[in-house]
């Protein structure tokens, strides 16, 4: 009974610890209201994906990028729920903004790439609404490519 109490702690404490360096613990909470907070994306993980939820037009999903060394990130959208929200996300910190296009409003396929270069540090992502169906709240997937 021991033995097999000593296997599972070992066992949970290498899924934890796989999972912390992937970025993906980090990414364990979604930005529920839109504005405050949000997920803290670690550059570590190949492909990460976020949902996002904003309770009105106005309101922008914010999310923090941690990125450990200089490199090419992108960003893109999917639409969730009803077809036609069709989102836009931008990116600032390190001396720098950018904002990508709209993207298609497909429920089915990622669109609005945008592909910026960044150095080591921590940018303020945003995702907005470009225009949409007009029922809220609206939701979307903001997805990260390393």
């Amino acid at each position: 009974m021991s033995r097999r109490l000593v296997r599972m702690g070992i066992a949970a404490a290498a899924a934890i610890a796989v999972l912390s360096s992937t970025g993906i613990a980090a990414a364990a909470g979604q930005n529920d209201d839109g504005q405050s907070g949000g997920a803290s994306i670690e550059s570590t993980a190949a492909t990460q994906t976020f949902n996002f939820s904003i309770p009105n037009a106005t309101t922008k999903a914010l999310f923090t990028y941690n990125a450990v060394n200089t490199h090419l990130v992108r960003f893109d959208t999917r639409d969730v729920g009803i077809p036609g929200d069709h989102w836009k996300v931008a990116i600032s910190g390190g001396g720098q903004r950018v904002s990508g296009p709209c993207g298609s409003g497909s429920t089915s396929a990622f669109s609005g790439l945008l592909s910026v270069i960044v150095s080591p540090g921590t940018y303020r992502v945003t995702v907005s609404l470009c225009r949409g169906v007009g029922v809220f709240p609206a939701a979307g997937k903001l997805r990260v490519r390393n």
